[in-house]
């Protein structure tokens, strides 16, 4: 689960690099191991995300998710 709450947290900032985190989304449904995985994936892709905006800006951000997600 760790994987899915990572790219779908990745998948929001694909639609919208101003997309901010609701505590909501980093839920999921399941066994415990499974909510958790879900959970910390969300979370590291969170982190990540800051980082490379922090560090490249948005507008360089955005444009390397678009590519990436579409295989350009």
């Amino acid at each position: 689960m760790f994987r899915q709450g990572y790219w779908n947290c990745i998948a929001k900032y694909v639609e919208d690099i101003n997309y901010v985190s609701k505590k909501s989304d980093s839920y999921a449904n399941g066994w415990m191991s499974e909510i958790a995985g879900y959970s910390d994936g969300y979370a590291a892709a969170e982190r990540d995300m800051q980082r490379n905006i922090k560090r490249f800006g948005k507008e360089r951000t955005a444009k390397y998710l678009k590519e990436i997600w579409e295989g350009a």
